[in-house]
């Protein structure tokens, strides 16, 4: 009788654990799908909290950087907000970052470029810096060294920014050296009245001859001085050098005067590579029409 009781007992433990087994199927069955579901949500919810988050931090950017440009201009709020428009438009056409274009838009107007003219020279300053391969703000620069320094028109901009990436190719400076060291050049050449193709046509003998960008910048600034000052001009007009352009007047002083240009000018350039494009005036001056002819626009 024990034994039938406990055969019994056994009996009911077993259906009662293939009854919890069961149930534990169906429970299983029931609510991994929606597990997987509220999982599936929250993953969703995260990736949408990451975009929002982001599209903020775009939005704060963009309001920061559209200030910064206010500080650097007088216009009025809404036409702040209509050149922060035009700029972002813009990058879209040009397919550039919108931060990238406000940077370079402040940048453009810090260095004196009206406001009204600033989105036309951020255009032509982006494509070149595109045409160059190298940022957009590099080209934003030396647009603006263009206008700023050298006093070219917005709508002179186009073929000089060619000049400068043609003058890189035939061994002149490339679009970031001439960003970063003409602006002092440009100054005394437009302050001597000296043209920008004939500046250009000079540095880029200098700089193929030195492989020194920087250094052909600052001697050819220094050339650009001593040339106008009173005791020079009148010992050119002594030789019957006097009213050449630049070009022929350096090809004439080394023509005419024993130890060329750095001789005649007293220049007391040490420095071996500036030395070297110093020389390089008068050692390659037949070079000099063929690299003006080059400097001429497309």
């Amino acid at each position: 009788q024990l034994d039938a009781k406990l055969r019994e007992l056994n009996a009911s433990v077993t259906t009662a654990g293939g009854s919890f087994k069961s149930l534990q199927a169906e429970t299983r069955a029931t609510f991994t799908p929606l597990l997987l579901q509220v999982t599936a949500v929250v993953a969703a919810l995260g990736t949408i909290g990451a975009a929002l988050s982001s599209v903020i931090d775009a939005a704060k950017g963009y309001r920061n950087a559209i200030a910064q440009v206010g500080t650097v201009t007088e216009v009025s709020k809404g036409e702040l907000d209509a050149l922060g428009g035009r700029a972002r438009a813009l990058a879209q056409e040009l397919g550039i970052g919108l931060p990238d274009a406000l940077k370079s838009l402040y940048e453009i107007i810090r260095s004196g470029v009206p406001a009204e003219n600033a989105i036309e020279v951020l255009r032509v300053g982006a494509l070149a810096a595109k045409a160059a391969f190298v940022e957009t703000g590099v080209g934003a620069k030396a647009a603006a060294v263009l206008i700023d320094a050298f006093g070219l028109e917005v709508s002179q901009l186009s073929g000089a920014l060619d000049i400068v990436t043609r003058s890189a190719q035939t061994g002149g400076p490339t679009l970031t050296e001439f960003a970063e060291t003409a602006g002092a050049l440009g100054n005394v050449a437009r302050a001597t009245g000296v043209g920008f193709q004939e500046v250009i046509a000079v540095l880029n003998v200098m700089t193929d001859a030195s492989n020194d960008a920087a250094g052909s910048a600052s001697a050819l600034t220094k050339i650009l001085v001593q040339l106008n000052r009173p005791a020079t001009r009148l010992a050119l007009r002594q030789l019957g050098l006097d009213g050449l352009s630049l070009v022929d007047t350096l090809r004439a002083i080394n023509r005419e005067v024993p130890g060329g240009v750095n001789a005649f000018l007293d220049l007391g350039i040490a420095n071996t590579k500036a030395a070297s494009a110093i020389a390089a005036v008068g050692n390659h001056a037949d070079n000099l029409p063929s690299a003006l002819n080059n400097a001429a626009p497309a």
